[in-house]
């Protein structure tokens, strides 16, 4: 099994994943990494957030996988 990390930004804010965790498939790591944008995401809307990633690497430091997230908050009053 691998060792992936799976770091999250915030708009601008980066929270690197310093404890990582294994997988034995690349699927594992896409899923975890698409839930995890999923579970970040719904703390960051609650604060105004607008781009959320979850950025994977693997135990080399390479880039592995990315997943990202662009909110959009649009009133309908502002639709008029």
């Amino acid at each position: 099994m691998e060792r992936f990390f799976f770091d999250s930004e915030v708009d601008a804010e980066l929270v690197v994943d310093e404890a990582g965790r294994e997988f034995s498939s690349v699927e594992a790591v896409r899923q975890f990494a698409l839930e995890a944008l999923g579970d970040v995401a719904k703390d960051a809307i609650r604060q105004g957030a607008t781009l959320i990633a979850i950025a994977v690497k693997n135990e080399a430091g390479d880039l592995v996988f990315c997943a990202r997230a662009s909110i959009t908050m649009q009133s309908l009053s502002d639709l008029a």
